[in-house]
């Protein structure tokens, strides 16, 4: 799953949000330096993505979308499912989906003094052009599409990759809506595991 799940998936703990957020730019780094509830946030993340990494659907997906995009597949497939999310958000969400984003960036900027700086560079793409938010809208995909592509270290066919989803948007639709659900009673049951 990508940003937007990540956070929806903490729940109402900020410091749960921020470290599910950060997980990914952390290899390498002693995280008992974090506050306890960042570390839970942290645990989520990697329990969020070894679940959707052996979920039947989320494989269905990624092999639907290799032969166009290749070792992106996972990448695109993450971004697919942020957009079903972002355009469901009313189902999963009491509060409208712009102020929910709106809140997060400023909860990073109040805790910007631990962000790892790769947080920090990537929050300076995301929050001016409010990715999270515009996740539903194609136009929005497409905008994060180009600028992953024109970053990406291999050859990649991500700048069409809005032209992928629109193609077979039923069936990417159908692949998020049968798992996403499972995903939640996933996060719920490790939470309740680990005390969260």
């Amino acid at each position: 799953m990508n940003y937007l799940a990540h956070i929806y998936l903490s729940g109402e703990n900020e410091l749960i949000q921020i470290g599910n957020f950060i997980a990914d730019q952390l290899k390498g780094v002693d995280k008992s330096m974090f506050h306890p509830d960042i570390q839970k946030g942290i645990l989520l993340h990697k329990h969020i993505d070894s679940y959707t990494d052996s979920h039947p659907r989320v494989h269905q997906t990624k092999k639907r979308l290799h032969p166009t995009v290749g070792k992106y597949a996972p990448v695109v497939s993450d971004l697919y499912y942020d957009h079903f999310l972002a355009i469901q958000w009313q189902q999963y969400h009491h509060q409208p989906l712009l102020h929910y984003t709106q809140q997060f960036y400023d909860l990073l900027h109040q805790h910007k003094a631990i962000l790892p700086e790769r947080t920090r560079y990537i929050l300076n793409y995301i929050e001016p052009n409010n990715w999270l938010y515009n996740y539903q809208y194609i136009e929005g995909m497409q905008n994060v599409f180009r600028g992953m592509s024109r970053r990406a270290r291999f050859d990649n066919n991500m700048e069409h990759a809005t032209n992928y989803l629109v193609a077979d948007y039923a069936e990417y639709e159908q692949d998020f809506n049968s798992f996403f659900p499972d995903l939640i009673v996933s996060c719920k049951q490790f939470c309740l595991t680990n005390s969260f």
